[in-house]
């Protein structure tokens, strides 16, 4: 799920644009009925189709780790 948000922001008297990508993503956690929420954002929201490939992309690739015992 994604949205984009296009504010202004005013800087010395100027209206500055912005169009922000703000994407969400739900892990889900093993052995546990949970869910993380991850919610990435970046100023680039002119180019999303580009972005949220790249965001998939980090998405897919992460994991959990079960941490190691120690003996």
């Amino acid at each position: 799920m994604h949205r984009i948000d296009e504010t202004a922001e005013v800087e010395d008297g100027a209206e500055l644009p912005e169009c922000r990508l703000v994407p969400q993503y739900w892990y889900p956690q093993p052995g546990t009925k949970k869910l993380a929420l991850v919610v990435l954002s970046t100023p680039l929201g002119d180019i999303p189709n580009t972005l949220l490939s790249y965001f998939d992309a980090i998405v897919e690739a992460s994991r959990f780790v079960e941490p190691v015992a120690a003996d």
